[in-house]
Parts: structure tokens; sequence; C-alpha cells
């Protein structure tokens, strides 16, 4: 049933609408509050993601990854894709929203110069910390981690690392 209901949001999905997440590699839509969906063009980086991602849950740092499974759509051609568990995200803007009222970020120039997009809390540095006794990690930011229902903050997104 649930795979039904993903092929559906993907095969009628509105790329105007804001009901979607996309990055570089994988776009991510809700199905309920506690189900999504992830999907890819690219079929290596859907089966590297996946079982990356299976790794890090085994490990209690990502939502465990569900079923797998492909779908035509009618303009990218065959899809890649699997359901997943959800996490409670909080968007990098929102943080660094945060950062700038605590006066954290002082201007402007100083965000861009030296990169201070995302707060490293001292639970994302412990995340970040665990995750790198697995994998060699890139791209690790505030956009690619969320809170799992039991509090956990845990990582949503694999596709720049590499399994060590």
């Amino acid at each position: 049933m649930s795979i039904e209901i993903a092929k559906e949001a993907i095969a009628s999905h509105n790329w105007e609408s804001k009901d979607w997440f996309g990055g570089c590699v994988a776009n991510f839509k809700y199905i309920t509050p506690s189900l999504g969906v992830k999907w890819y063009c690219n079929h290596r980086m859907a089966d590297k993601t996946y079982a990356m991602q299976k790794l890090a849950f085994q490990h209690g740092l990502a939502p465990e990854p569900l079923q797998k499974f492909k779908i035509e759509h009618r303009i990218y051609g065959t899809l890649k894709a699997y359901l997943t568990e959800t996490v409670d995200w909080i968007p990098g803007e929102y943080i660094t929203q945060i950062r700038k009222i605590a006066g954290i970020i002082h201007s402007a120039d100083m965000y861009y110069k030296y990169g201070l997009r995302y707060l490293k809390t001292e639970e994302y540095i412990i995340l970040e910390q665990k995750l790198w006794k697995l994998f060699v990690v890139d791209d690790l930011h505030g956009n690619n981690v969320g809170y799992m229902a039991d509090g956990r903050l845990v990582c949503i997104d694999f596709s720049h690392f590499e399994v060590r």
C-alpha cells in the first residue's frame, strides 16, 4: 500500500509545489508524518545511499531505510526510490537565524567569508564523530540532519559519504 502511494506521489509530483525537498542528488517527499520517499535519477547513487543509510541506521545514526522500488516517470524515465522513516527537520536557514540572534554571526561578510552556515551543537559534534567511525564524511551540515521521534539527532543524506 505505501509503495503504491509513494509511486503515485512521485508520478503526480508537481515540481513547482512546496511539499517536497530536493538536493543535489536526491528528492524527498513526505507520504505520512512518519514515512517518506526518497527518489533518484542515478541508480548507482540510490543503491549507495540506501546501503549507507542502512548501515548508519544499524548504529542508531539514521532513520530506517525501508523497501526499495523503481518507478517509470513520464519525463525522467526509470527512477529508483525507497521508503524511509522521517525526521523532524530544521532547515539550515532557521539555524542561521538562531546564530544571528545569538550574536554568533556578526555580519553577512563574516558569514560568507568563514562559511559559518550551521550551528555545531554538542549533539551535532557527537553525531559527526560517530559517523566518522563508519564513513568518510562529506557534506554534513544542518540541512542533512534531523531529529527522530525519540529525540536522537540523525543524518539523512549520505550522498557524499564513502564507507571506510
